[in-house]
């Protein structure tokens, strides 16, 4: 007699990836995360490890009530390279997605960016940005109609937020290094071509509410440069190393030229980065790279389209 039940209701032999999430102190971002991850997931489709680490607060308690397709992992020490390593160990399959805690991203977003990065053959791959800028300032929103229309943000997107990589793609490197930008750290281990930005996907971030969380941010971001600047040393510079301020000047120059309408905000754009190069640099010096985080975009975002970038 021949099966009637459809392939929904069949069990997965293997999930289709594993998501890898470490969170501190999250447990109002990690909800919104879970409930997107699994809204249009069937059982068993998505092997999910959330690893919680050196929280104060219901992160796992939260993180737990998803049920078997969520495991948890508690370490006690904080710290996000840790958390990573922790949750890598215990993934069951691949392509791997890292997702930060204070994003979203649903199943159907995973699933094009790993059968994408399959049939293209890619090592390391990421869903599209998009960004709520509802409740935001005027000079957040400012900022981002800038940075949507750079080169990173538009082509070549590997980071900020999710990313994922095959089984090679992971062979790259041993372990998960103590950077505050793993981020930039994988995305400097492949050349252009070996990464893929899937234009099909799509994941919402919530950026700062207000210019002083946003320089907050782009401090973390500069120390991570720095960090990792610093950790290479003299060492042969990485296939997907970012080129010389010139060239990198020249691009965005470029990128920016048919684009009028944004010019005004350009001395804004390049004051937050102005304010966040120099404060990196001064923690550095003394030794402080403790995690800036921001909590402004962790407050609950009031209901609105997001933006694409």
């Amino acid at each position: 007699m021949p099966d009637s039940s459809s392939d929904n209701d069949r069990p997965l032999r293997l999930p289709l990836a594993s998501v890898i999430v470490p969170a501190y102190n999250e447990e109002r971002g990690i909800a919104r995360l879970l409930a997107a991850l699994l809204a249009d997931a069937a059982p068993g489709a998505l092997d999910v490890v959330v690893v919680a680490n050196g929280c104060t607060d219901r992160t796992a308690e939260v993180a737990r009530g998803f049920g078997p397709d969520v495991r948890v992992i508690e370490e006690p020490v904080p710290g996000k390279a840790n958390a990573l390593n922790l949750g890598d160990g215990a993934a069951r399959t691949f392509p791997r997605f890292y997702v930060d805690a204070d994003i979203e991203i649903g199943y159907q977003a995973v699933r094009d960016t790993a059968e994408r990065m399959a049939a293209a053959g890619v090592p390391v791959g990421a869903p599209r940005l998009s960004l709520r800028l509802a409740g935001r300032s005027a000079g957040v929103r400012a900022y981002y109609a800038v940075w949507r229309r750079l080169p990173y943000a538009r082509d070549g997107l590997v980071g900020v937020g999710v990313y994922a990589l095959s089984e090679a793609g992971r062979a790259r490197f041993d372990r998960f290094p103590s950077l505050t930008a793993d981020d930039l750290f994988i995305r400097n281990l492949f050349r252009p071509e070996e990464r893929l930005s899937v234009g099909s996907a799509t994941f919402l971030a919530h950026p700062p509410r207000d210019l002083r969380s946003l320089v907050a941010v782009q401090t973390r971001a500069q120390l991570g440069k720095r960090e990792l600047h610093r950790a290479r040393g003299a060492a042969a510079p990485l296939p997907g190393a970012d080129r010389s301020r010139r060239a990198w000047a020249v691009q965005r120059i470029g990128a920016l030229a048919g684009h009028p309408r944004v010019w005004p905000a350009l001395p804004l754009y390049l004051a937050v980065h102005v304010v966040a190069r120099v404060q990196a640099r001064r923690r550095l010096f003394r030794g402080d790279t403790g995690w800036l985080r921001d909590e402004s975009s962790r407050a609950a975002d009031p209901l609105s389209a997001p933006t694409a970038p």
